[in-house]
């Protein structure tokens, strides 16, 4: 008898073991538009040296393996390049940071002809890669601004094919929270020295992600069965470099641990076909769906952020435009 219930503890300890193992939630942080993004038009020098040294504080104090996306056409700035230069480098010497290819200067593969976007990727790649001499690292993987992938299957599958030819690897996402919409109204707050606001601005954000990562991870477990690796799109800007340390510390409430994005792609969810070609640069969750008619429902059914701040998001567009 005693033998039969150290058996039957045994088992229950693996049962127990081996499920929590199955429902770990694991995210790969991925940080877009290093060095900086701000709007409209650029940041002061000053900005973007403070902001990226919170940021990688926060990666740091926190140990997040993080892959960032870079747009080499923000280096280059007046008699500012090699300060730019040299905040970037403080990126790639940190051995938490996996270096990626955002293109040099973000335009939309949606817009643009394949010989020029191909000559983007190439030229995206020169200032980073002599960066990277001596570090042991390698400029592996790419993403596509806005995230779009080419306007039909012919022109998606000719740079699929040139990446391949580069050494790139095409970087997916699961979860992007509009942090660039949150982001603008941040700023016009604190320009407005309205602190206030811009606390309830970023906390309007870190409640919208946390929704959204809730959503997907739902999503997820009713298609898998289980929880699979987030990728999470942020940008490098004013609000994350006030509230990508809160974020983190919010997702490990969670019960979120945080992984690599070489590992989180290596997990069978990403090698699936990815079945949409356009212009949106929506989730993977909804381009793994063949079907573009129960893709429009499952796109129809993710939270949509507070309408308060999408009124005064677009209200901020149209001013800056001058309408």
């Amino acid at each position: 008898m005693i033998f039969q219930k150290h058996i039957f503890t045994l088992l229950v300890a693996i049962t127990s073991t081996v499920t929590t193992m199955a429902q770990q939630k694991q995210v790969a942080i991925t940080l877009d538009d290093v060095p900086f993004t701000s709007w409209p038009g650029d940041a002061p020098l000053k900005t973007i040296v403070s902001a990226n040294e919170n940021i990688l504080t926060a990666i740091t104090t926190h140990s997040i393996p993080t892959t960032i996306f870079i747009n080499e056409n923000t280096l280059i700035h007046d008699d500012q390049t090699e300060e730019r230069i040299a905040v970037l480098k403080q990126w790639l010497i940190n051995p938490l940071i996996t270096p990626g290819n955002h293109t040099y200067s973000h335009p939309s593969y949606a817009r643009t002809s394949s010989s020029i976007f191909k000559d983007e990727i190439i030229k995206g790649e020169v200032i980073t890669k002599k960066l990277l001499e001596g570090t042991g690292k390698s400029l592996t993987y790419f993403r596509f601004p806005y995230n779009a992938l080419g306007m039909d299957s012919l022109t998606k599958i000719e740079m699929q094919s040139f990446l391949q030819e580069k050494g790139y690897i095409s970087t997916p996402f699961t979860i992007e929270s509009s942090d660039y919409m949150f982001n603008a109204l941040y700023l016009l707050a604190l320009d407005n020295h309205d602190k206030s606001q811009a606390q309830r601005i970023g906390q309007a954000y870190i409640d919208y992600t946390l929704r959204l990562f809730d959503h997907f991870e739902n999503i997820g477990m009713k298609r898998y069965g289980t929880s699979i690796p987030q990728i999470f799109l942020g940008h490098v800007n004013a609000l994350h470099a006030d509230y990508l340390g809160v974020l983190i510390e919010q997702l490990k409430k969670k019960g979120y641990t945080f992984t690599d994005l070489r590992t989180a792609l290596q997990n069978d969810v990403y090698k699936q076909t990815d079945y949409y070609a356009g212009p949106y640069g929506f989730s993977w969750f909804f381009r793994w769906e063949k079907d573009p008619q129960v893709r429009r429902v499952l796109l129809r059914q993710q939270p949509e952020p507070p309408k308060e701040f999408t009124q005064a998001y677009e209200q901020a567009l149209k001013k800056a435009s001058g309408k």
